[in-house]
């Protein structure tokens, strides 16, 4: 008896969550962009984009202040984990480089 009242009540608990969530899904915005416009211009504005291939030939002792390694530390360390940080995407995604710089910095 004390068993029935117990899955009678968990019953109730859970269409009782199940339609509160129903009601919150039903009044959630669309999303506005896929990519935000600030984000998309990273490319041209970005500092892997910008300042690190700058840095990388003409000023190696500012890369590895940024990065606390070598130009060719950091291309060795990318060598070894671009197969494990890279995105399988149809979208075009951060590039491992930029992944790797993200992280150490």
């Amino acid at each position: 008896y004390i068993k029935r009242i117990i899955a009678y009540n968990l019953c109730r608990r859970l269409r009782s969550h199940a339609r509160q969530h129903a009601r919150l899904a039903s009044r959630r915005q669309p999303r506005r962009w896929h990519v935000r416009p600030i984000f998309q211009d990273r490319e041209i504005y970005g500092a892997w984009f910008s300042l690190v291939p700058v840095m990388r030939e003409s000023d190696p002792d500012e890369f590895f202040r940024f990065f606390r390694m070598t130009p060719d530390c950091f291309d060795w360390l990318l060598q070894q984990v671009e197969p494990f940080i890279t995105k399988k995407s149809n979208r075009k995604s951060i590039s491992a480089g930029e992944r790797l710089a993200i992280t150490l910095r």
